[in-house]
């Protein structure tokens, strides 16, 4: 017979990705990497040094030392960066939602246009949620403090036991019981690196009509790095013209064991779309050209290669369109599943087209793969057409943590994670951190406590009106927002002419402070919504949310302002700031009701 068929048997236990860490899925990758960042995974024993297009997923942590700074893209187009001295846990990441804390260090995040994603971002006692067009930044200090300022867009923030919503302009400090809202600080060295970040990422926008809208984001990378062609069979392909001669795809990199499987962890600022999504052809006269997914096939792979075991040697060659690809799970149109299921394959061959261009196979040592080391050899012989196994990656365990290191280099010691960030127990990062649910992003926000003129904030703009805060419930780890009380006019009445009185003596607070509103004494409520005895265990009362424990905590609210006294700065020292002082409803309507009466 001239063919030869072969039975690859793939077990369903067999490779299986570890329990308790799901298969990745590409939604979040390092974009940038400054001095020795180090990340540590769900499936990792140890921090390790983290490269560039670095997958992670939910449950993944970075830490960066001193001297050290790392950018984090999202598939939304959501970037979150971190300063020196900061780490950063993964609680969830999805398509259209982030959530994120900071143990400790500065923070900042930036979003794209799209109305349908948020982000969410918890400290210790702070829960910031942000939306589309939104910068922001995030700092926590020494003594546990947290500062949140608002560049662009608008934020929702809980804490204290209170919650609020800023604009633009504003900052908030959260300072053990009480926070405080201020006009935004000058900005510092971090914040200046940020908007010298952002006018780079501006100016090389590329051109997006090529992509599928899930991968247009990373039309950015593309651009400077190559050019777009139109090819009869396949329509627009991006060719790369910052390569070498001889160069081939999935070559400048390394295999990396993550999520139970290896990924390819390319070493090239642009090589996270063209490895992860598509397929590689040679067009006649170009060269190597990337095509992309059709625009209803977009799935994230490890690597689309076909690959070649032996007892000696391990290969791979990048697929060609239309090309079936094994992996274990779900990889679109042209993938075979082989995880939870026996599939038999029945071939003489699996024939690669891609096989038949010159340097396009890729070969190392047995030995050498499974140790992490991509040491590049010539068999003597094509690998593709001796007996072997083919399709599936090789089935082999990685036998050196080099084979889990992104980047092959030694961390000093004084730059590893310090003890406050290896006690973090991020297993229960979710129970401790709820999702909120809070609605759709404020169209206006509470103005900045800076003085003006009466009824104008310090820019001599008119002061917007307030909006209103949804009252929120708390429950079992899950926050509900509670329909808003109806609420009755009532019709004014002209002032009666009083007598002109000198102006009461005007009291300066020796320090600045938050007030809570005064607790009740007695139940004014209705009947109906009280609940059997008559004592207030019902429903909050508006302008209050509920605890957890059946008690009320007042929302703040800036309805009032009153300044400090001004006093010299001493060298060294900021300008005293003006802070808000709060109100509960109440209190506005008795002193409404006594200055018409």
């Amino acid at each position: 017979m001239n063919l030869l068929y072969r039975t690859i048997l793939i077990a369903a236990l067999l490779f299986i990705p570890a329990l308790g860490h799901a298969e990745l899925n590409g939604l979040a990758r390092i974009s940038l990497v400054e001095g020795n960042v180090q990340f540590h995974g769900g499936d990792t024993p140890d921090w390790l040094p983290v490269a560039v297009n670095t997958p992670l997923d939910e449950g993944d942590s970075i830490w960066c030392p001193p001297g050290s700074r790392a950018e984090i893209q999202l598939r939304n187009g959501t970037c979150i960066r971190l300063d020196e001295n900061s780490s950063l846990d993964l609680i969830a990441v999805e398509d259209d939602f982030a959530q994120v804390h900071l143990g400790m260090g500065h923070l900042y995040a930036r979003t794209t246009n799209s109305r349908e994603q948020s982000l969410q971002l918890d400290t210790a006692d702070t829960t910031v949620k942000i939306y589309a067009r939104t910068r922001l930044q995030l700092d926590l200090n020494d003594e546990g403090d947290t500062d949140v300022s608002i560049i662009r867009g608008t934020a929702y923030v809980e804490g204290n036991g209170s919650r609020t919503r800023l604009r633009a302009g504003e900052m908030l400090t959260a300072d053990g019981n009480r926070s405080e809202i201020f006009p935004l600080a000058p900005p510092d060295a971090w914040a200046r690196w940020n908007m010298e970040r952002d006018r780079i990422v501006y100016a090389r926008l590329g051109d997006r009509r090529y992509l599928p809208d899930q991968l247009a984001i990373y039309a950015d990378d593309l651009a400077g790095n190559g050019e777009w062609l139109q090819v009869r069979d396949y329509g627009y392909v991006w060719r790369p013209t910052v390569i070498v001669p001889d160069w081939a795809p999935y070559q400048v990199g390394r295999w990396v064991w993550r999520g139970g499987d290896y990924v390819w962890i390319s070493a090239e600022s642009w090589g996270w779309a063209p490895y992860h999504y598509g397929r590689w052809v040679v067009v006649p006269g170009s060269g190597w050209c990337w095509v992309p997914p059709a625009r209803d096939d977009v799935f994230w792979g490890p690597g689309y290669v076909g690959w070649v075991t032996t007892p000696t040697y391990v290969g791979w060659v990048p697929l060609a369109p239309g090309e079936t690809y094994y992996g274990y799970g779900r990889y679109g149109r042209h993938s075979v599943n082989i995880t939870n299921v026996n599939i038999n394959i029945t071939s003489n061959r699996i024939a690669y087209r891609n096989t038949t261009i010159n340097n396009a196979v890729t070969v190392v040592k047995r030995e050498s793969f499974i140790a992490g080391r991509m040491s590049y050899v010539t068999p003597r012989s094509d690998l593709f057409n001796r007996k072997g196994g083919f399709g599936p990656r090789p089935r082999l365990r990685p036998e050196a943590p080099q084979a889990m290191m992104p980047a092959l280099k030694r961390i000093p010691a004084v730059q590893r994670p310090p003890a406050a960030v290896e006690r973090v127990e991020r297993r229960t990062l979710r129970q401790h951190y709820p999702r909120i649910v809070e609605g759709p992003a404020p169209a206006t926000a509470i103005p900045a406590p800076i003085a003006g003129p009466k009824g104008q904030n310090g820019n001599g703009r008119h002061t917007p009106a307030r909006p209103t805060v949804p009252t929120v419930r708390y429950g079992d780890g899950e926050r509900i927002e509670r329909p808003a009380q109806p609420q009755t006019t009532r019709p004014q009445t002209l002032p009666q002419p009083q007598p002109a009185q000198p102006p009461p003596p005007r009291r300066q607070p020796a320090t600045p402070v938050v007030h809570p509103p005064a607790g009740r004494t007695e139940d004014s409520r209705p009947a109906e919504k009280r609940d059997g005895n008559g004592k207030g265990n019902a429903a909050p009362h508006e302008g209050e949310q509920q605890r957890g424990n059946g008690t009320t905590a007042p929302v703040v609210r800036p309805e009032a302002r009153q300044q400090p006294a001004k006093r010299p700065a001493a060298a060294g020292e900021k300008a005293p700031r003006r802070v808000w002082r709060f109100k509960d409803k109440e209190q506005q309507q008795e002193e409404k009701k006594g200055k018409e009466n």
